[in-house]
């Protein structure tokens, strides 16, 4: 560590979020590092090496290095220079291995759980990146414990990077063959998953989306628990209209269907779709004809979905009087601008002329938009207005519009 010194307001910063109890953003700590550097002329070799290493500790993104490094820490930034080769920011091949023993360090002192994860695991993902060594299994460790303790401390009302972390968890320990640390990682999204169902927050298909995603014997027990409460949500359907999230039910749904297809349970598949196509039906009447229009079509589908031809059926005759009715729910939109008559007269000049057939033609090159034109325009409708371009065949082939 002798090659590398961190500046005394540096270490200051670090100490005062080590002792934080706050939920806090590693990019938080970047950025007070970085707003309260001093010029580097003020800092000797060391001293520069130092701040620049805890800036690359926190500036590296998680979740962002697979299709770059093949790592769980990418870079915060990306791009191409004049020359044409790609640069990264911070880019591990930059780091020196004075940073990783540094790192380590770090990560075997520091006590608050977000640095001592953020360090321990910059060691385990990126040490063989630096070093070409395997890191020691032990900083995967310290980085499954620091992250469980962050996730498990649901005062910090922040589902999503706790999720986040409990996720990062598991995968370590899933990596190592550590049985207890993943028993442990996975109480811990159970834990956060619980408390989303309880709260009602906005994160409760956090633990389902993981969980599916795993291998079935490693998560059953936990999996069947997420699936009896998305049922829960589902059933909010039913509820009164002070309760009623017609998008919780679409959502609690649509996962319920995958993971009953997966497990072949056609019945409750249909079921789903029923129920889904129902609460889209109240939502439907909750508005005006322009918001039926388009909720009624979600509802013809899942209709049809569940096999119920009468149903889809009846929706479609439906929805068709809610496009009808649409007309008298719109506004006219208008501009008024003013053209100045020497502007009109000089346009009229160049378009007119004696020969008729030489205006006709003018025209045409002032107003006509050309077939390249309308196929560039439609295509950016197709992406800009994706909605509009996926309304489906069967529905405008009935319209009488």
């Amino acid at each position: 560590m002798s090659e590398l010194i961190l500046p005394a307001w540096a270490e200051a910063i670090i100490g005062k979020y080590d002792v934080c109890e706050r939920d806090f953003d590693p990019l938080e700590v970047r950025g007070e590092l970085h707003a309260s550097a001093q010029r580097p002329d003020d800092l000797g070799p060391e001293e520069r090496l130092g701040l620049a290493t805890e800036l690359a500790a926190f500036s590296f993104a998680a979740e962002a290095g697979a299709g770059i490094w093949e790592t769980y820490f990418g870079p915060m930034a990306s791009g191409t220079t004049a020359d044409g080769s790609q640069f990264y920011m911070p880019d591990v091949r930059e780091i020196p291995p004075a940073a990783l023993v540094y790192w380590k360090h770090r990560a075997r002192t520091i006590s608050n759980p977000i640095l001592k994860a953020r360090y321990s695991d910059l060691v385990w993902d990126l040490g063989y990146k630096i070093d070409s060594q395997r890191p020691n299994v032990e900083f995967a460790q310290i980085a499954i414990g620091s992250y469980t303790v962050y996730a498990q401390r649901i005062e910090l009302n922040n589902p999503f990077s706790q999720f986040s972390a409990a996720f990062r968890a598991f995968f370590l320990a899933a990596s190592i063959g550590d049985k207890g640390s993943i028993e442990v990682a996975k109480n811990a999204i159970m834990q956060l998953h619980r408390a989303t169902m309880k709260s009602e927050r906005p994160a409760w298909w956090q633990a389902f989306n993981f969980f599916v995603a795993q291998p079935r014997k490693l998560v059953a027990s936990e999996l069947t628990e997420i699936v009896r409460d998305l049922e829960t949500i589902v059933e909010r359907s039913k509820a009164t209209a002070h309760s009623f999230d017609p998008h919780a039910v679409e959502s609690a749904a649509s996962k319920l269907i995958t993971y009953y297809n997966r497990n072949s349970d056609r019945e409750s598949v249909r079921r789903l779709y029923r129920v889904a196509a129902q609460a889209h039906e109240r939502h439907a009447s909750m508005g005006n004809a322009m918001l039926a229009s388009v909720v009624l079509q979600k509802a013809l589908n899942d209709y049809k979905s569940a096999g119920l031809s009468e149903e889809a059926e009846r929706i479609r005759v439906d929805m068709e009087a809610k496009i009808r009715a649409t007309k008298s729910e719109m506004q006219p939109i208008a501009y008024e601008f003013k053209i100045e008559k020497k502007d009109m007269d000089d346009f009229i000049g160049s378009i007119v002329d004696n020969d008729h057939g030489l205006t006709f033609v003018r025209l045409s090159a002032q107003f006509l938009v050309s077939y390249p034109e309308i196929e560039k325009t439609v295509d950016t409708i197709a992406e800009a207005a994706t909605i509009c371009t996926m309304i489906a065949g069967s529905t405008i082939r009935h319209s009488t519009m």
